[in-house]
């Protein structure tokens, strides 16, 4: 009898023991594009090297978080987002007319708060799997030096050369009215 309850009382303490399985995911944003999360006040000034006009980029506020979701069968994914929304010299309003938002390791840009498309007003460009993408050591544009710098050519054939930590530095535009070499002339940075 002795031997039964020493036994009992381990098979009690092994399962005790057990590891309860947790089926909840946490999914962190990649820290390679980090460096692009901008903060409220961050801003781009690009000057178009042909006609001389200026556009620009403010950065309207920001949002930051965990997206969770139940996939159902006790599986939960908690996404880590972070959302700017940022306005250009053409705003309505005064109301911000984009969103970039960062989640995991990609990237969605929103247009008037519904549509989903590229749009040449992009904070930052990097790769991914729709896109070509071409790596450079440095880059100068005008009196500037920019470091650890991506091309991408998007589907609709502009280019965009993204610095980290600084975003799109120029882009080439091809598709719309704004065409034309856009160089980064001004910006600050709010991290």
């Amino acid at each position: 009898m002795e031997k039964n309850l020493v036994f009992l009382l381990i098979i009690l303490v092994l399962s005790g023991c057990h590891k309860n399985e947790n089926d909840d995911e946490t999914i962190l944003i990649n820290s390679g594009i980090k460096s692009q999360e901008f903060k409220t006040g961050s801003y781009w000034i690009y000057q178009n090297d042909s006609t001389l006009k200026t556009d620009s980029t403010y950065i309207y506020y920001v949002r930051q978080g965990f997206d969770d979701q139940y996939h159902g069968l006790g599986y939960f994914t908690s996404t880590e987002y972070y959302e700017m929304w940022y306005y250009t010299d053409n705003r309505t309003n005064g109301n911000p007319s984009f969103k970039e938002s960062i989640e995991s390791d990609c990237v969605m840009r929103t247009i008037n708060s519904n549509v989903y498309a590229p749009v040449w007003q992009e904070i930052y460009a990097l790769d991914n799997v729709l896109t070509r993408t071409v790596f450079y050591d440095s880059l100068q544009i005008g009196n500037h030096m920019f470091y650890q710098v991506e091309e991408v050519t998007t589907p609709d054939s502009n280019n965009f050369y993204t610095a980290r930590s600084i975003g799109v530095v120029k882009k080439v535009v091809r598709d719309t009215t704004d065409r034309g070499t856009w160089n980064l002339l001004r910006w600050k940075i709010v991290k």
